[in-house]
């Protein structure tokens, strides 16, 4: 049925006053009742890692980080990853992969609930170490004289010597203990788990030539290897015990000879690492002097040392080259010296010294297996520094051939006594040097104060040798920096005394000692703070806990704690308020004493707390906001045998129970540090590692980058 005008009429009057008031609304058309859009993008930022540019030695990184959005976040996004978070992504995490020897770009995408999206709002980048092994130092040292290219292992890395670069190589080879090129064959002989091995150029074992279940013909740790052009026979010299291992190329037999005797009939004793066959001629080192071997009777001949030859005395050598065309020999020493030997005379001569280790810190202790004569330079895989270097024969100069990782500088060699510097926001390490032996008798060691910037991973020398005036004849054992002003002290344990350093100048002067205040005598004193409350310095010396006054240098004792149960304590942190000091020992026990009332009472130990084991505790600093120590603890008991297993814990000081936080195992021939240092206004944790670097660690994932190495 069709509608009659009146219908119409009345539909058509509807509409129009609909219309007309704006479909209910006020004529004045209220606009508080219009939607508002959305225009707004989120942002995000990310927490961990916490700089651009570090290093990470593992194959998955946890990301941590937060986003805000004036609305509300839908979603973060980290490389194409969805991140996850249980408090609408005010903060997150997310899992992403890294590629060794690669650099990973970390870029945050969010979006909101209403669809906007920002696809760039956070980017920094990380790098990977190459095979994730960031272990660089005391591998052997293999020369191909064919290609003028030298190569370190563990893993394997080749370095061109003509353009001074270093580059990694794939292998299946991850635990060389000795190296050589055979000019010959065009072929490696590697020693691997107590095996010699022939390998080829591209680094894939071509063939077994000897191995033996005969443990009195072991190849040892530290072998070198050298071959006997005149026979084929190589050669492989165990430096403990004293032998060599004469081993057949065809047949893989291996020989041993030991017990060898001057010609006089008295024993050598025992042959430090170095053996060299050139022209038929055996060639070794004994500790104090260079030898040579009758092959057929295995007598010995000094060519210089204790009894032969003018110059300075050698001291513990270690690494051998012998050049018979030039007459002349080359071995290393404890300190960080190379001499030149005259084989007809038996002088020598020091060629380097500690004095040409440069800006860079290029020093050795022990060359071991890596030192290698490459013709006009004598290369050197530092077990100091955890780098390789080239020492001119002429000029003495050396020069660093191994990547740098991170940071410009000086190498760090040793420095287990990490301090945060809140004055300058950087880390402040104590680093092991050797003194110019024209300054300082018998080699005393000393220490470099060196400052490492958390940004760059840039190092520099604050106070050492050649860097600062006054006291310095002595060893440093610990640091604490004055947050007021930056200034830096130090633990003395020749003088006994306490040390400050000017952080401008490296300027050094006593300020308590022997003849510098009163009070009782400071005697091995380590554990170190600064109580900047009452202007006084903390310390422990013998069994008391001492406090010394930094403008008289006054001591008095603030508690002694003979009648406690305490063995060697040698680290204390102090609290925010200056109210508490804890002080470990090293049969894991953490103990609080009240600074007010001098009441001590046990935070930690076997019996209070849970969690894991405290057997021999180092370094530690107070986390103050998480209400917890951290703590190295050498997770290992007297007697145990090496390798040592480091646990960095985390102890509750109101319960006593402790987590653990990070644990490594020791690899051959690392110094085990986890020492700890951290920033009390952000709560930024830092940490020395054995690979000679410094890292931050995030608590909240348990895992480290690299900032400096």
């Amino acid at each position: 049925m069709k509608p009659t005008f009146k219908k119409l009429f009345t539909i058509s009057t509807l509409i129009y006053l609909l219309a007309g008031c704006g479909g209910g609304s006020s004529g004045g058309g209220d606009d508080s009742r219009e939607q508002k859009t959305d225009n707004e993008n989120p942002s995000a930022s990310i927490l961990f890692p916490s700089a651009d540019g570090l290093w990470s030695d593992r194959e998955i990184l946890i990301v941590r980080g937060s986003a805000t959005d004036n609305v509300g976040v839908e979603n973060v996004l980290v490389n194409g990853i969805e991140a996850d978070s249980d408090d609408g992504f005010k903060t997150w995490q997310v899992e992403i992969p890294l590629t060794a020897g690669e650099t990973t770009g970390i870029n945050v995408e969010v979006t909101d609930v209403n669809g906007n999206r920002n696809p760039e709002a956070a980017f920094l980048t990380v790098n990977a170490y190459d095979n994730f092994d960031s272990y660089r130092f005391c591998s052997p040292l293999a020369y191909d004289d064919d290609r003028n290219l030298a190569y370190t292992f563990n893993p394997v890395r080749e370095i061109s010597l003509e353009k001074m670069q270093e580059r990694f190589i794939s292998s299946s080879l991850t635990d060389v203990v000795g190296a050589k090129y055979d000019a010959t064959t065009g072929n490696f002989l590697v020693i691997e788990n107590d095996r010699l091995l022939l390998v080829d150029r591209d680094f894939n074992v071509v063939n077994s030539i000897s191995e033996t279940d005969d443990e009195s013909l072991s190849f040892g740790k530290r072998p070198q290897i050298s071959i006997d052009d005149s026979s084929g026979d190589i050669y492989v010299q165990n430096y403990w015990p004293s032998s060599l291992i004469k081993v057949d190329p065809a047949t893989g037999e291996r020989e041993k000879i030991s017990e060898f005797q001057y010609v006089d009939g008295s024993s050598v004793g025992y042959l430090n690492q170095g053996l060299e066959i050139k022209g038929g001629r055996f060639f070794v080192l004994e500790e104090k002097a260079l030898l040579e071997l009758n092959p057929f009777t295995w007598a010995a001949s000094e060519i210089s040392g204790k009894n032969l030859g003018a110059g300075e005395s050698f001291y513990s050598i270690k690494g051998l080259s012998v050049d018979l065309e030039n007459n002349k020999a080359y071995v290393g020493d404890h300190h960080s010296r190379l001499f030149e030997i005259d084989l007809t005379t038996g002088d020598r001569e020091v060629i380097s010294s500690e004095l040409d280790a440069g800006e860079e810190n290029l020093s050795f202790d022990s060359a071991r297996n890596g030192f290698l004569d490459v013709g006009p330079f004598i290369l050197i895989n530092s077990c100091l520094t955890g780098h390789t270097f080239s020492i001119n024969k002429e000029s003495g100069e050396r020069s660093r051939l191994s990547r740098k990782i991170r940071g410009d500088g000086p190498l760090i060699s040793v420095s287990d006594v990490p301090i945060f510097d809140q004055d300058n926001n950087r880390i402040i390490v104590l680093n092991d040097s050797y003194g110019d032996s024209d300054l300082f008798s018998d080699f005393d060691k000393i220490q470099q104060v060196i400052s490492v910037d958390l940004q760059t991973g840039h190092r520099s020398i604050l106070s050492g040798p050649n860097y600062g005036e006054g006291i310095i004849k002595g060893y440093f054992n610990n640091l604490a920096v004055d947050d007021r002003n930056g200034n830096i002290y130090a633990t003395e344990s020749v003088s006994n005394s306490i040390v400050k350093i000017d952080p401008n100048t490296g300027n050094r002067t006593i300020v308590s000692g022997v003849k510098i205040g009163v009070g009782e005598n400071l005697m091995g004193s380590r554990a170190l703070a600064v109580d900047s409350t009452q202007n006084r310095i903390l310390t422990i010396s013998g069994s008391s806990l001492i406090a010394v006054d930094i403008e008289t240098g006054n001591r008095s004792v603030i508690t002694d704690f003979t009648y406690m149960d305490m063995w060697h304590p040698q680290y204390i942190s102090l609290n925010s308020n200056s109210s508490h000091v804890y002080i470990p020992d090293v049969h894991g026990t953490i103990n609080k004493i009240d600074l007010n009332s001098q009441e001590i009472t046990t935070v930690s130990s076997k019996d209070i707390g849970s969690g894991p084991s405290m057997n021999e505790l180092g370094f530690m600093v107070f986390d103050e906001l998480n209400n917890q120590i951290i703590i190295e603890d050498y997770n290992h008991t007297e007697g145990d045998d090496y390798p040592i297993d480091m646990e960095l814990l985390a102890v509750d000081i109101e319960t006593g129970d402790r987590s653990l936080l990070l644990n490594i195992l020791q690899k051959d021939n690392e110094d085990m540090l986890l020492s700890p240092a951290v920033d009390s206004q952000s709560n930024r944790l830092y940490l020395v590692l054995p690979n000679k670097s410094i890292a931050i660690f995030d608590i909240a994932t348990k895992q480290y980058l690299t900032i400096s190495h």
